[in-house]
């Protein structure tokens, strides 16, 4: 793509912004002025005869002559994006995209007014279309010369370019395009079908006969339109025709295009971006959709579509094992060229899959944490807020939106003077003489080159774990032997060694081959099983994490089948297949071996006591493993393993001594430590105490071990009896007490705390011997991770000579490992084949470095692979995905060379560590508690904020004393008294829905720190912040079923920059009633009341008692009349859309429950479907923080009289806690200087809240004597409180700016918050009314701080940098707001 302006770039806008839940807080990005605009650029777009509605004036009819050449009307259509081409790919996907938006948003759009804009934008399209399919199988996908274009600067109105038309047909194919447009009428169609049935049906017939098309003549349609592909070149078509499907599937509801899903080869697997050469992700959130609403028949094939696009919604929300990246500024970054393409896409695809959440109300599990509906709304608004602003340039990207945005788009027809200015034909040379060269701005090369270097930056503690599990798994099937599954994933591979075993009449197919050669080596195959098992049985639940549970057992599986078949008698075991010396002298693939292939074995008179002992404790791990899945499978397994121990115990003896041409490649040094791994493993397997006597009654433990390695197993048998000693506590004897410290003997060398530590490379690897390190590098790692859970589960830690270590710390040593090997290491390099870009591309191994059986099945001798592929400097033809190389020397140095196995051969054992998941860190807050914070003054002046923002009739009592009286006509429209109540943020809007949770939560703080409050004298003033709110609501609340939830033009108010006392702009009131409902406002407006009605109850019963029948009201009108209230108040839905309203309810009734003690609320809250799940926030639109924490503290105070369902809350209360206090499994962010980060605007009213929460789950431990605990440790009511002071102490000044967020506080503090109030001269200084564009041009633009102090306001906050820039224009970080200073007054109580 060469332009710099998509279509569909813009289309995907249309969604993103006809959503009208596209703003936070009272913050307004105008989005339905972006809506309007984006629907302008298909205008300007136009080709052909424009019609008489044409807004874009500057433009003119052109190319009326399209398809003259072909004799089809090819008038019409758009052209593509800077250029005057008409090319059919990209077009299709722009409609298909356009189609979606108006099948997802139409009501959205009719409430902006631009649904007939984008049904004509979709038909300006489809129009073209129809007409460029003349016949079933034939579709004109290009008009124009590409080449002969782009070599001009003109305008499309003065073309005198060729204009080719190109067409696709049965000998010249494109599956790709055939099925995009089969798509685009497909999604049309849709579209249109409530509003013109014939042209609806007109388009799924050309879909349908365009689907068939492309599935009987397959292809790329660039083969066949050559032009294109220098152009819009595709990489395929198997997702066009998966993207076809689906949408004539959701077209048409046929089967036969859902069974052509389920059926065919793939899903299209993990993506990374959605665009027009790649729509998997497109069809996978379709078919996701379809398994969320549980209409069609969930298989298996349907919940791999799911899990696809789950997998890249994570990675978006940066929650997933491969995280899109994120500009410094916050924008979603995937490529260089036309990146906004791509965040579009992705943002779209966020939005809509939000919409199919909620509808299933449903939420998403990532890697890194769950994900729901409204934490998707809100990734992608802050996309589109980047877009449209929001950014470090302070710049609008679309064009004509806000008064900073690019003025020299690449774009012949905008930077040539309109024809309707001037007639005079603009030439190809003289356009970009006068016109190109004028306006050109182009960013130097040195950009790109500098991306590139950043690119090429190795991993380091971003390591993607789960990338490198995933492809450690395709490693063992690149060493499969046998016949190979269907299922199998490394394609380069084929069928081999099928008659291995039949000189001994024996079934030997199947194992794994051992490293680069083609041998099967049993000693080293069954050790490889056996931590295999020991992977799966430790980490089962983080496996299924990474949907890699599966595949860990189909690994397993592979070897142990082999193994059974090696064991056909009870002292018999087959312990190698192939002539090593044979096999070494040759390279070969093993699809080609030519080499002899002898069975050799142990038995009674040929004994192997170290193999047969290490092939039983690789059945008996591997019994453990299946128990739970295949019980028939994992006694078969228990079955093998206790005859081989008995074998091994009668039959003394190395097995080298039977099977000597083993010798030569893995001798055993002994078969002590295999007897005592087998004895340990069968222990654990069945609970025979028959094994335990045995380890406990034989000589020794195996003494200090140096190393843990398939020839010394003794460390393995170590850990698992100290397991055993750790969860016995006392009950230990004294053998045990000898494992457990020969176990930790080891432990204590690895991370450099013992008597005989193992020596460290400069770069920080831990280095045992020269030749193959890594081998024993990931054994030690694994026994560092493995033995960290152990003492985590006890509780314990390990005492090491030289000091002492908690669990944390050995999973800490575990994983730089693991970084180190796949990157942070002196040569930035990923030892890992295939991960990162910077990894071993000539490992030692002849599979990999031979051309596969599936390009060139000629036969590969012995002597024709040693001279053309062993010798061969270039690297392996079949990436090797997922093998660890043999590692760097004892200096970090390593030599990418296949002939140097000492260092670039990779074996099975090797991939044992790969499976323990990222460990959790606690991230150390850096800014310590500032003692010296005067809490008091911060919470005096929190409150005279609340002061600031009143509207109405002020008191004789009103300290903030540059306001005056505003809106004393609020309500009067609609006849009934609205005044006062308090503005919003920083604008004179009066919106219930943030400021009823205000309210709550200052009532909360009232409830839980009275005596706090008293103490500093505030308690007082508490209450009339609350009463100032209550006073309103009970105004707006005039019958049970009616309640007025906004006063005010948000958009008008947002238009004006005025004081409250001048307002001229419109003041209509907005209600939500029976016919009109608002589930979530009348939710929380009842939490409001009953919460308030406990701050009163002491003080004023006849106004606690008022405030109580109203909450009872309102949930009662909350139930009944379901609905979020944004669809009746739609003029709020661009400023606190809400995302749901069963949060709401369950907050009210937790407070009505708390307030009245009346088990029907306790009931409701018990007897209703979940709890809210997993949390990532607790604000405005998402109270199940707030609900689960009073529910938490019921079952706290009831000590066993509590159910399952309250423990349950608990549990979800508790997890946001944990990840708060970074104790959990899925932390919050944390910014260098310690603050608490979830999203980029106005962070502080979700760290206000978090806090508040830390502070009363404080309280309520505290009270019953109880700790917290979390996955990571446990937590005392002390340290959530200190916690909760962090977190205060930043937004007072301890921070890297030193800064108070507060303004008034301190010395150094906001000067220039977002607030038309406090920015413009006060009327008590000035009676001169200020104007609306008055106000703009003279205070909103001025620089100077603003004139009256906003004292107690807590701007937006700083960004993940903890950079802050005092700007009234950055309303992202700039803006107090009530939400946000609410419950921050609990906090300072609870800290003061």
């Amino acid at each position: 793509m060469r332009s710099s302006q998509c279509l569909w770039t813009s289309n995907i806008c249309i969604l993103l912004l006809s959503m009208s839940s596209m703003t936070l807080g009272a913050v307004s990005r105008h989005y339905g002025e972006a809506l309007t605009k984006s629907l302008f650029y298909f205008e300007a777009q136009r080709s052909g005869k424009l019609p008489s509605n044409q807004r874009v004036n500057w433009r003119g009819d052109s190319a009326l002559r399209d398809g003259s050449d072909a004799h089809v009307d090819l008038t019409g259509g758009y052209y593509d994006a800077g250029d005057n081409m008409k090319f059919g790919f990209p077009l299709a996907f722009t409609t298909t995209m356009l189609a979606w938006s108006s099948v997802e948003m139409a009501s959205q759009l009719k409430a902006h007014k631009e649904h007939k804009n984008v049904l004509a934008a979709l038909k300006w399209a489809t129009d073209y279309l129809i007409k460029a399919h003349p016949e079933p199988n034939v579709l004109y996908g290009q008009v124009g010369d590409g080449n002969s274009d782009h070599a001009c600067w003109m305008r499309p109105e003065d073309m005198t370019t060729p204009r080719p038309s190109y067409r696709i047909d049965a000998q010249h194919p494109g599956a790709d395009l055939a099925g995009e447009t089969a798509a685009a009428m497909a999604a049309a169609s849709v579209a249109f079908a409530p509003y013109n049935a014939a042209y609806a049906k007109k388009l799924i017939s050309h879909a349908k006969d365009l689907f068939e098309f492309a599935k009987a003549h397959p292809g790329v349609y660039q083969s066949s339109i050559s032009n294109a592909g220098g152009f819009y070149a595709s990489s395929g078509y198997e997702d066009e025709l998966l993207w076809a499907a689906a949408w004539l599937h959701r077209a048409t509801k046929k089967q036969i295009y859902l069974n052509y899903l389920n059926e065919a080869s793939n899903t299209g697997g993990s993506r990374t971006v959605f665009a027009w050469d790649d729509k998997f992700v497109g069809a996978q959130v379709l078919m996701a959709k379809l398994s969320l609403e549980g209409k069609v028949n969930i298989n298996k094939k349907m919940e791999e579509y799911k899990s696809m696009a789950e997998q890249f919604i994570c990675n978006c929300a940066q929650k997933g094992s491969n995280n899109v990246k994120i500009t410094q500024g916050g924008l979603l970054w995937f490529l260089p060229w036309n990146n906004l393409q791509y965040t579009t896409a992705a943002s779209f695809v966020l939005s809509a899959y939000s919409k199919y959440l909620k509808a299933a109300n449903a939420s998403i599990k990532c890697h890194g944490g769950s994900l729901q509906a409204s934490d998707l709304r809100n990734l992608a608004r802050a996309q589109v807020d980047y877009i449209l602003g929001s950014n470090p340039k302070n710049m609008s990207y679309m064009v004509g939106f806000g008064t900073n945005y690019p003025k020299r788009p690449h774009h012949r027809g905008a930077s040539i003077v309109s024809i309707k200015k001037n007639r005079t034909a603009v030439e190809c040379n003289a356009g970009f003489n006068d016109w190109y060269h004028m306006s050109l701005c182009q960013p130097p090369l040195l950009h790109f080159t500098l991306f590139i270097a950043l690119l090429s930056m190795p991993m380091t503690h971003g390591a993607n774990y789960g990338e490198a599990l995933t492809k450690s798994l395709l490693y063992f099937e690149a060493q499969r032997s046998g016949k190979l599954p269907p299922n199998q994933r490394v394609n380069w591979r084929g069928d081999s060694a099928l008659r291995d075993g039949s000189d001994a009449h024996v079934d030997l197919t199947g194992g794994y081959y051992d490293a680069g050669d083609n041998m099967k080596f049993g000693f080293s195959m069954a050790f490889t099983t056996t931590m295999l098992a020991w992977s799966s049985v430790e980490m089962e639940s983080e496996l299924k994490t990474y949907k890699e549970h599966d595949n860990v057992l189909a690994a397993i599986k592979w070897a142990t089948d082999y193994l059974i078949n090696a064991h056909p008698e009870p002292n018999v075991l087959y312990g190698q297949v192939g002539d090593g010396n044979s096999d070494h002298a040759c390279w070969m693939r093993p699809e080609d071996m030519t080499t002899p292939r002898p069975s050799y074995r142990i038995d009674a008179q040929h004994p192997g006591a170290d193999l047969a002992g290490e092939t039983a404790a690789a059945m008996a791990a591997a019994s453990l493993a299946f128990a739970q899945y295949d019980a028939a499978y994992s006694a078969k397994l228990i079955g093998h393993a206790k005859d081989l121990f008995e074998f091994a115990k009668a039959y003394p003896g190395l097995y080298q001594s039977s099977i000597t041409n083993a010798g030569g490649f893995y001798p055993s040094s002994g078969y002590q430590d295999e007897l005592f791994w087998a004895a340990a493993w069968l222990h654990r397997a069945t609970d025979d105490q028959t094994y335990l006597d045995y380890l406990m009654e034989e000589y020794g433990t195996g003494g200090q071990r140096t190393i843990f390695a398939w020839d010394d197993k003794f460390v393995g048998a170590q850990v698992l009896m100290a397991k055993l000693a750790l969860e016995r506590g006392g009950n230990t004897g004294d053998k045990l007490q000898d494992f457990k410290n020969m176990a930790e003997y080891f432990i204590c060398n690895c991370v450099q705390m013992g008597s005989n530590n193992v020596k460290v490379t400069p770069g920080g690897l831990l280095w045992f011997l020269p030749w193959n390190n890594l081998q024993y590098t990931t054994t030690a790692s694994f026994v560092l991770a493995a033995y960290s859970k152990y003492l985590k589960a006890g509780n314990t830690p390990i005492n090491c000579p030289s000091g002492t270590f908690q669990a944390a710390d050995l999973l800490y040593h575990a994983r730089t490992q693991v970084d180190y090997i796949l990157g942070s290491n002196p040569k930035s390099m990923s030892y890992m084949v295939g991960f990162g870009t910077n990894y071993p591309k000539s490992p030692h191994h002849r599979g990999a470095s031979i051309v596969s059986i599936k390009q060139n099945s000629t036969a590969v001798t012995c002597n024709d692979g040693m001279n053309n592929w062993y010798n061969n400097p270039a690297p392996n033809p079949n990436v090797l995905t997922g093998a660890l190389v043999g590692g760097p020397d004892a200096n970090d140095a390593y030599g990418d060379a296949r002939t140097n196995f000492q260092q670039s051969e990779p074996v099975t054992l090797l991939h044992l560590l790969v499976f323990w998941p990222p460990t959790l860190f606690i991230v150390l807050l850096s800014m310590p508690m500032t003692h010296g914070t005067n809490y008091g003054e911060a919470l005096t002046k929190s409150l005279l904020y609340f002061e600031a923002q009143r509207s109405g009739k002020l008191p004789p009592n009103q300290r903030v004393n540059w306001r005056g009286d505003s809106a004393l006509r609020d309500g009067s429209d609609a006849h009934v008294d609205l005044t006062g109540g308090y503005y919003d943020a920083g604008d004179n809007m009066k919106f219930g829905f943030p400021m009823a949770f205000t309210t709550t939560m200052l009532a909360w703080s009232s409830v839980e720190w009275e005596s706090e409050l008293k103490a500093h004298k505030e308690h007082r003033n508490v209450l009339d912040a609350i009463k100032w709110a209550t006073d309103y609501f009970i105004k707006a609340h005039p019958e049970p079923n009616v309640l007025y939830g906004q006063v005010g033009d948000g958009k008008s108010d947002h238009a004006c920059w005025m004081r409250p006392e001048d307002m001229t702009t419109p003041r209509p009131s907005y209600r939500i009633d029976a016919q009109h409902p608002g589930a979530d406002l009348a939710g929380e407006t009842a939490a409001a009341m009953a919460a308030a009605s406990l701050a009163f109850r002491k003080y004023d019963e006849a106004y606690a008692e008022e405030l109580i029948g109203h909450a009872k009201d309102l949930f009662e009108f909350a139930k009944a009349y379901p609905g979020v209230y944004h669809s009746s108040i739609t003029d709020a839905g661009g400023f606190y859309p809400s995302s749901g309203y069963q949060d709401e309810l369950f907050w009210a009734a937790a407070w009505l429950h708390r307030a009245t003690k009346s088990q029907t609320y306790l009931d409701y809250l018990t007897d209703v479907y979940g709890t809210g799940g997993q949390r990532t926030v607790f604000a405005w639109d998402d109270k199940f923080v707030g609900a689960q924490v009073l529910i938490a503290k019921l079952a706290l105070e009831r000590e066993g009289l509590f159910n399952d369902k309250l423990e349950d809350y608990k549990d979800m209360a508790e997890y946001f806690i944990c990840n708060c206090v970074q104790m959990g499994s899925n932390n919050v962010k944390v910014t260098p200087g310690g603050l608490l980060w979830f999203l980029p605007w106005n962070n502080f009213q979700y760290t206000t809240t978090a806090s508040f929460v830390l502070a009363a789950y404080s309280k309520y431990l505290n009270a019953t004597k109880k700790p917290i605990d979390c996955p990571s440790g446990t937590f005392q009511a002390a340290d959530l409180l200190h916690h909760a002071r962090v977190q205060a102490d930043y937004i007072l000044g301890s921070n890297p700016k030193s800064m108070s967020y507060m303004v008034g506080f301190g010395t150094n503090y906001p000067k220039r918050p977002h607030h038309r109030g406090a920015s413009i001269v006060s009327i008590k200084n000035s009676s001169t009314p200020v104007t609306c564009t008055g106000g703009f041009n003279d205070w909103y633009n001025n620089p100077a701080p603003n004139p009256n102090e906003l004292t107690g306001a807590l701007v937006g906050g700083p960004n993940e940098i903890d950079g802050y820039g005092d700007e009234r224009t950055d309303i992202q970080h700039g803006e107090p707001g009530l939400s946000t200073v609410g419950p921050f007054v609990g906090v300072l109580a609870a800290v003061a």
